[in-house]
């Protein structure tokens, strides 16, 4: 029992370590993809002139914006997925002490009921 809640507090210190590099990269992400969107805003208001190669470069920004979006959602997900993870993990270990909790009441009822010469 004891090692299952080191083995926890590793994990769930390990989690919460790593978070903030998901949130870094989640933020990064976020903007890279606004200065994509906002490039490729400005490749569409160029390309309304009518010049074939501005709008092959709207084309061509849309595209890498659409693809920097995903990328900012994905890293996002990462964000959430972590926090669930440290959520189950605490709530694990939360449960696997409250196990402790009652195994060490037990024992401490039964070796009560022994006879003095008995207990240890």
């Amino acid at each position: 029992m004891q090692n299952k809640i080191a083995e926890l507090t590793a994990k769930l210190s390990t989690a919460q370590g790593n978070l903030p590099d998901y949130q870094t990269k989640a933020l990064n992400a976020g903007n890279t993809a606004k200065t994509a969107n906002n490039t490729s805003d400005m490749s569409a208001s160029k390309a309304t002139s009518g010049n074939l190669s501005d709008v092959k470069d709207a084309k061509n920004s849309a595209n890498d914006a659409y693809d920097k979006a995903k990328d900012a959602r994905s890293a996002n997900k990462e964000v959430g997925k972590q926090n669930e993870k440290i959520i189950d993990l605490s709530n694990d270990l939360m449960k696997q002490r409250q196990r402790l909790q009652e195994l060490d009441r037990m024992r401490a009822a039964i070796e009560a009921q022994m006879p003095a010469n008995m207990n240890h």
